[in-house]
């Protein structure tokens, strides 16, 4: 039964001995290094772990070999036999003999590449967004209902109504509009918010134009496109918008 788990587990598994050598490797774990069984049971973990991250990994495996940690979990580069990067996490934990001596270590590893790759794209989008926010004139937005506050204004905010964005997070958005351009937006959103919940339609955006008050007292007219934003308990409590 062990080695029927140990040979079909999803997850890569290897016995390491403390001097950092494999003694047993599962399919798995070949697959994801891209070695055979016989090239890795000739090496070393220390042979396959990325070079920035060997010093980091072999202080952890000393603390697990000498019972300092009784387990540990933490993410690492594997230098697959093509060359190619691929990020894993890995648990480690000991087992050890009737005197307490490490026997060998249990290598549990999972391949979390995609992950990676899906954390670094987001982290692009949001640089790319952020670069886009901060010197376009338009001023994009972001209104919590709920709240009734802006908890983002893109800078141009300053540029087009003359308050910053740390003042704009503290104003309603009836503090910054007319009268009745206030009462005109609040209809077309109690309307449209009321149609997206009870599914009588899908339609997210809507547009308007609308007298802004400015921090200095002038009214501008400003042209608004905006779109509801649905949260985890399909509520549309927020609205991000860009406005000219």
């Amino acid at each position: 039964v062990f080695f029927a788990t140990f040979d079909l587990a999803a997850v890569g598994i290897s016995h390491v001995a403390p001097d950092g050598s494999f003694i047993r490797v599962n399919p798995k774990l070949c697959e994801i290094t891209g070695y055979s069984e016989n090239e890795i049971l000739n090496k070393k973990f220390s042979d396959i772990t990325h070079q920035d991250d060997i010093e980091n990994n072999l202080h952890i495996f000393k603390k697990i070999v000498s019972g300092e940690m009784s387990t540990v979990s933490f993410e690492k580069r594997y230098v697959r036999k093509n060359g190619n990067v691929v990020w894993i996490e890995i648990t480690l934990s000991s087992l050890r003999d009737m005197r307490g001596s490490c026997s060998y270590i249990i290598a549990v590893v999972l391949d979390i590449s995609e992950r990676k790759k899906t954390e670094e794209n987001l982290r692009e989008m949001q640089k790319n967004y952020k670069l886009i926010s901060e010197n376009t004139e338009d001023m994009i937005w972001l209104y919590d209902i709920s709240l009734d506050r802006f908890p983002y204004t893109s800078p141009s905010v300053n540029k087009l109504i003359g308050y910053t964005q740390e003042e704009m997070a503290v104003h309603s958005i009836r503090d910054i509009l007319t009268e009745s351009s206030f009462t005109s937006l609040m209809k077309i959103v109690t309307h449209k918010r009321e149609h997206l919940e009870s599914d009588k339609s899908d339609d997210r955006s809507f547009t308007a134009i609308i007298d802004q008050r400015c921090k200095n007292g002038s009214i501008v007219s400003i042209e608004l496109s905006a779109k509801f934003i649905q949260d985890d308990s399909r509520r549309f409590n927020q609205i991000i918008g860009v406005s000219r």
